[in-house]
């Protein structure tokens, strides 16, 4: 397995845990951090340029996409790490924090998904509620076309893919422009061949299952209009007390597209009003690598 990864900025390190696609479509919210971060961003395993030969159980068990961010965090020489993970990115996130606690400075969890299959039915609600009226006759059609392309390990074609992201992009935005913006940036990017397999072995209440282990002081940010359940982040903080809670106004699941300055303030000020490990004052310029 070779990891694909990529830095660009300077100061403390953030490391970046994407969604469900690869880190490409990501790199607009490491540019806005850039100023005053260093941030890291990685192709997690079965996506992007982090690919295999042979996908399997094995090489995709969810304990593997955990220890990956262990063996980054090594490479880098990091002794602790500031995780900022997004939507998918925040199981992740939450899932090394059990699994690593001591060598996490900081949680940031922007959008998480469904925590448990309770909060899933509440998802999928939403994402119906949100829909083009025109779409939703013809969503089920797309959506089966599409997880049939995925689970035939040879990538979704680009009409699926186009289809699928062109009924899914104004769910997930507040503004219908941001949304159009975002669709062409996304053809632009060959979305469809860039897609994040599916981790096996993950079931939605491992998120929290051990969250007493997670010493972290931890950020939970939601768009007020993302339609994941935003009510999920005072669940994160029932189970992992030191959480704070950021919302922001006119804002949907991609915060750092629709409310770039917000989005970048309410992070900032996080990491600042808990201190960072003096260790981690990195200087470096725009790179790419695989490790």
């Amino acid at each position: 397995h070779k990891m694909a990864w990529y830095e660009i900025g300077q100061g403390p390190t953030l490391l970046c845990l994407h969604g469900s696609y690869d880190h490409l479509l990501y790199r607009p919210m490491a540019e806005l951090f850039a100023p005053k971060y260093r941030c890291v961003l990685y192709d997690q395993r079965g996506c992007g340029q982090s690919r295999f030969k042979v996908l399997n159980e094995e090489s995709m068990h969810i304990n593997r996409f955990v220890s990956d961010i262990e063996v980054l965090r090594n490479h880098l020489g990091l002794e602790k790490v500031a995780l900022l993970g997004h939507s998918w990115g925040c199981a992740l996130g939450l899932l090394y924090s059990q699994a690593f606690p001591n060598r996490v400075s900081h949680l940031i969890l922007a959008g998480p998904g469904p925590l448990s299959d309770e909060m899933w039915a509440f998802y999928d609600a939403n994402e119906e509620r949100m829909m083009d009226p025109a779409d939703r006759s013809k969503a089920s059609q797309i959506a089966q076309a599409y997880q049939r392309a995925r689970a035939s390990g040879r990538g979704v074609p680009r009409e699926i893919d186009e289809a699928n992201i062109r009924m899914w992009a104004p769910v997930m935005f507040y503004s219908r422009d941001e949304a159009d913006r975002f669709v062409d940036k996304y053809l632009e990017a060959g979305g469809y061949r860039r897609h994040a397999q599916g981790a096996q072995g993950f079931k939605r209440e491992m998120q929290l299952a051990q969250a007493h282990k997670i010493s972290a002081p931890t950020l939970v940010l939601y768009g007020y209009q993302d339609y994941e359940p935003i009510t999920q982040a005072y669940l994160i903080k029932e189970k992992i007390p030191q959480t704070q809670i950021e919302f922001l106004n006119r804002c949907g699941h991609m915060a750092w597209l629709e409310q770039p300055g917000a989005f970048f303030e309410s992070i900032n000020a996080f990491v600042h009003s808990v201190g960072l490990p003096a260790e981690d004052a990195h200087e470096s310029s725009l790179r790419e690598e695989t490790t």
